[in-house]
């Protein structure tokens, strides 16, 4: 047995590579010390071996020199990518169409999630990816920053007065500019940095003052202007349906909006700023908090009907809303239902500032790049029997 859950033997982990196969091995030093040797078979060349004191260094060092990561009776597999700014941690997930995007410095990113496959998409002069949205048909949209300005002997000088983000899309074959958004340093307004995308292909967009509508066309229908945050910058975010959003109204205030009945409803919030909103169709919307709970806050016109207290960056609930999920070294889990926690070791988590969750799957992306997916086997399992 292993200390994670996903990995029930070291013989079940299948590492791969087009040019080279490779297994960890349990061994032993010289003093009798237990230790991990990671062995590499190239197609051409010599073999070689290295031993590691533990199994996250040695399968870190696996996924960075460019093998595939997976367990088939676990369904879990790890890929590394190259992250650069901490922004690159951004990723979204598209089972569907069996893809991941995730944003890199200077690239994006698309994860064939049936083998690992990488496919690598240059940004040219939109270097840092803020947020990524799937377009439900395998593609991606992408918030970024732009910097025409070309970097000097490999150092990217800081923007100058007037900052410029845009809105790109990537169907798989080539990348496309949709929008262009503009900020001056010297005479700021707020800027509303969210990406969101209903069903029916409306986004949810930065717009002077805060954030705009557009309907599928790509017109404006609706432009919103926030509040003054304290640390943070506003946050917003739209419902699959379309009819309802949610954004910071301030801080510690918290605007809820029925688009069709055109009502707005603000609550005051038990935090200074969010780090992240996910809005739903019925009017409720999931907040994670920034200061100075870090927690995770759902809400309804009415008040707050659920928390949790994970203290992390970010937050991911379950399809069905009974499951919160964070993750910082480790990946825990809170039923809001029930009380009952979970958690679980995962590899290269540095730090682990994003995570996503499916019905059946759970994916995190740490601050050492490695990109990784696990089985929700258990949390799925308790429940089908209680329904």
């Amino acid at each position: 047995m292993t200390p994670y859950h996903w990995l029930p033997t070291l013989d079940a982990l299948v590492l791969r590579r087009d040019d080279a196969t490779a297994a960890l091995v349990a061994s032993a030093k010289k003093d009798g010390t237990a230790a991990l040797t990671l062995s590499v078979t190239p197609t051409a060349g010599r073999p070689r071996k290295k031993a590691f004191p533990i199994i996250d260094k040695a399968l870190c060092a696996a996924l960075a020199d460019g093998f595939v990561a997976s367990v088939a009776a676990t369904g879990a597999l790890l890929v590394h990518t190259e992250v650069g700014a901490t922004m690159g941690s951004q990723f979204v997930v598209d089972e569907p169409h069996h893809c991941a995007w995730l944003g890199d410095w200077g690239f994006l990113r698309r994860v064939d999630l049936r083998d690992g496959r990488v496919t690598s998409f240059a940004l040219g002069d939109c270097p840092a990816v803020r947020e990524l949205v799937s377009d439900r048909n395998g593609g991606v949209h992408a918030l970024v920053d732009e910097d025409t300005t070309p970097p000097t002997d490999g150092f990217r000088a800081p923007a100058g007065d007037l900052l410029r983000f845009a809105v790109l899309h990537c169907d798989g074959a080539r990348v496309e500019r949709r929008r262009v958004f503009e900020t001056s340093r010297s005479d700021p307004q707020p800027l509303c940095l969210s990406l969101a995308r209903a069903d029916d292909g409306s986004l949810l967009v930065p717009h002077p003052g805060g954030f705009a509508l557009l309907d599928p066309a790509g017109a404006l229908v609706r432009a919103f202007a926030v509040g003054e945050t304290k640390y943070w910058g506003p946050r917003a975010a739209l419902a699959p349906g379309g009819r309802r959003l949610a954004y910071t109204a301030g801080a510690g205030r918290l605007a809820l909006v029925d688009l069709e009945r055109d009502v707005e409803v603000v609550v005051e919030a038990a935090m200074d700023d969010a780090m992240a909103l996910v809005a739903y169709d019925d009017g409720v919307v999931d907040v994670s908090t920034g200061t100075p709970n870090w927690d995770f806050q759902r809400w309804g016109a009415a008040g707050r009907i659920a928390s949790a207290s994970h203290r992390a960056a970010s937050y991911a609930v379950s399809p069905d809303r009974d499951w919160v999920y964070s993750c910082d070294g480790l990946w825990k889990a809170t039923n809001l239902r029930t009380g009952e926690q979970r958690d679980g070791q995962i590899i290269g988590a540095a730090r682990a500032p994003k995570v996503a969750c499916t019905a059946e799957h759970l994916y995190i992306r740490t601050s050492r790049g490695v990109f990784q997916r696990y089985a929700r086997a258990a949390e799925v399992a308790g429940a089908r029997m209680s329904s």
